[in-house]
């Protein structure tokens, strides 16, 4: 099962290396039908987690134009991707447990 934590960190680790992500390579990575690798980037796009490359419309700033297709659009993490990263992080740190004293 592929965790959006994982989609993620692919986006961030590509978006590093100075690229971008589409659903292409979104599901060649991690070998997702295309129309999933589309719900992924549209459930993230739709969160505000990642953004596309190309300027958009105000209007279509978080959601689809009439008659486009998400497998047409480039996506990087966006500011609130990275926060959402580091939560994930702190999320997987091991907890300090106190001794039980008897």
């Amino acid at each position: 099962m592929v965790t959006q934590q994982d989609v993620l960190q692919f986006i961030a680790d590509q978006t590093e290396d100075g690229q971008s992500v589409n659903f292409r390579k979104l599901s060649e990575q991690f070998w997702l039908s295309p129309e999933a690798a589309g719900d992924h980037l549209r459930r993230l796009w739709r969160d505000r987690l990642i953004g596309p490359v190309e300027p958009r419309p105000p209007r279509f700033q978080y959601r689809l134009q009439d008659a486009e297709s998400i497998r047409s659009l480039r996506f990087r993490l966006a500011a609130r991707g990275r926060a959402r990263l580091k939560w994930y992080r702190r999320q997987n740190e091991p907890s300090v447990q106190w001794p039980l004293f008897r």
